[in-house]
């Protein structure tokens, strides 16, 4: 799933080890179970915003685990689209939410 928005400049991925890094001012981790999935762009700023799930009764990680939930988390929260980013096609429709 990475690979398929490595052309995109407004999607990244990290990975945070708390044990290391303690971030914990407003970023709450473990709130809602392990791990913790945040986002982050222009709208949320530096306090991001935490995943909502979309499946009734299915945990976070089976559902980010399907790539076509993961691929619509990250076309959300990144205000982007796949197509575009596969295509070179324009992607202004999807950048004025």
């Amino acid at each position: 799933m990475v690979k398929a928005f490595a052309e995109d400049p407004k999607v990244s991925f990290g990975d945070v080890h708390t044990g290391q890094e303690p971030i914990r001012e407003g970023h709450d981790p473990g709130k809602g179970g392990w791990p913790t999935i945040r986002y982050f762009n222009k709208e949320t700023g530096l306090a991001g915003e935490s995943y909502t799930k979309k499946v009734e009764g299915m945990s976070m990680c089976d559902e980010l685990g399907k790539d076509e939930y993961m691929t619509l988390y990250v076309e959300e929260a990144g205000k982007t689209i796949l197509s575009a980013t596969e295509t070179g096609g324009d992607k202004d429709e999807k950048d004025e939410l």
